[in-house]
């Protein structure tokens, strides 16, 4: 019966020793699982703060951008351009240092000395032989179709008396080229007081006849010219033309008025490279008197300009819808009324390196460059200190010096 409780005991003692040894060997996997499942639940928390925390960054990066877009809008009307700069330059960037005394005293130095800004056009008048015209009208041109590889050609006084002729009597002459293949006289006398009986000469074109083709003087001068200039009216294009020794009392010497045709909308006919010199122009321009919608470019008047009209100028008169480029007058310009050294009266038109060193002398008023603007644009023009005290004078009365791109020339800036 003793022996049966030992074992009994013993059994005992065993199942509890099991049963502990089974709790120890559970426990550290318990342990383990449970440690992982915090961390996995730690894992979550932190993953949702980093959601939270990169969706509260891209608002805050998404504000301060449109702040910066905000305050840069509010900005770039008021400049003309904004450097660009990037946020991630971290390295300090080198700026230029400014130069030496030294060398900015040199550099002083160097701008002060005289700088020719422009260079005064010399005019060459081709030699004239032959005797003054004697009123003779030739039935006919010299040679030639008319066409721009085969123009007319005009050799004498008598072919250019016909020509003139034919266009004031309604040939218009349009589309077709004409040239002029040497130098012609029309007459000889005193450009300063002309004789009563010297011969009148009237201009090629009129106001119900006006001259719509193109003629090329190539590079030739007309000579003695008294009364009207060489052209009366058209609406055609002159070039390479030269007045000289001449008296003309209308209008201006190579075009008395030349208006646009506007049947052609996107045509804009051209006086180019046409020159007074020698002469007396008592009308409205030394070279035009008149031109609308046109583009004059590389025109020189060295003639002396006395005007009759309300609006003179020592290139154009009156100048309206049109571009004038690279044109100088080197004549003086007065008039009982208001004048311009380039032009009298400048109507919505743009000009670009034009220069007047003539003196000019208003009763009114004598302007520089123009006498009255009118909307038009200037860009690299000028006029001499000694021609007048103003540039222009605006429609509104106001007096203009040093500003829309015309600028006042001392002796030392023209060459």
């Amino acid at each position: 019966m003793n022996n049966k409780k030992v074992l009994y005991l013993i059994i005992a003692v065993l199942f509890i020793l099991a049963a502990v040894l089974a709790i120890m060997l559970v426990l550290p996997e318990n342990e383990e699982n449970s440690k992982a499942e915090s961390d996995i639940s730690q894992t979550f928390d932190i993953s949702e703060i980093s959601r939270e925390i990169s969706e509260s960054s891209s608002e805050e990066i998404s504000e301060s951008v449109s702040a910066e877009n905000s305050e840069e809008e509010s900005i770039l009307p008021d400049i003309s351009f904004v450097p660009a700069v990037s946020d991630e330059v971290s390295e300090p960037v080198d700026t230029p240092s400014l130069p030496p005394e030294e060398e900015t005293s040199t550099s002083d130095e160097v701008s002060e000395e005289p700088q020719v800004l422009i260079t005064v056009p010399q005019i060459t008048v081709p030699q004239v032989t032959g005797s003054a015209w004697d009123g003779s009208v030739s039935s006919g041109f010299e040679k030639g179709s008319g066409t721009q590889n085969d123009p007319y050609v005009i050799s004498t006084l008598a072919q250019l008396a016909f020509f003139r002729n034919s266009v004031n009597s309604g040939n218009d002459y349009d589309g077709k080229f004409i040239m002029l293949s040497q130098s012609i006289k029309i007459c000889e006398f005193d450009v300063e007081d002309p004789d009563e009986d010297t011969a009148l000469w009237v201009g090629i074109g009129t106001d119900a006849n006006p001259f719509r083709g193109t003629f090329n003087g190539n590079g030739n001068a007309v000579c003695g010219l008294y009364g009207d200039g060489l052209f009366g009216v058209i609406s055609g294009n002159i070039q390479n033309v030269i007045i000289a020794n001449s008296y003309v009392t209308s209008g201006g010497a190579v075009v008395g008025s030349a208006v646009k045709n506007y049947d052609l909308a996107e045509h804009y006919p051209f006086i180019y490279g046409c020159c007074v010199t020698d002469s007396t122009v008592n009308g409205i321009g030394g070279v035009i008197g008149y031109a609308g919608g046109y583009i004059v470019e590389n025109c020189i008047n060295s003639a002396t300009v006395k005007g009759n009209s309300e609006w003179v100028g020592g290139v154009v008169g009156e100048f309206a819808l049109g571009t004038m480029t690279n044109c100088f007058n080197l004549g003086i310009v007065s008039a009982d009324t208001v004048c311009g050294g380039i032009v009298g009266n400048a109507f919505n038109s743009s000009f670009s390196q034009c220069y007047n060193v003539g003196a000019v002398n208003g009763s009114e008023f004598g302007g520089g460059f123009a006498a009255v603007d009118y909307t038009s644009t200037y860009k690299n023009c000028g006029y001499s200190d000694t021609s007048a005290e103003y540039a222009l004078k605006t429609i509104d009365g106001a007096l203009v010096t040093e500003t829309n791109g015309i600028s006042v020339l001392n002796s030392d800036q023209i060459g």
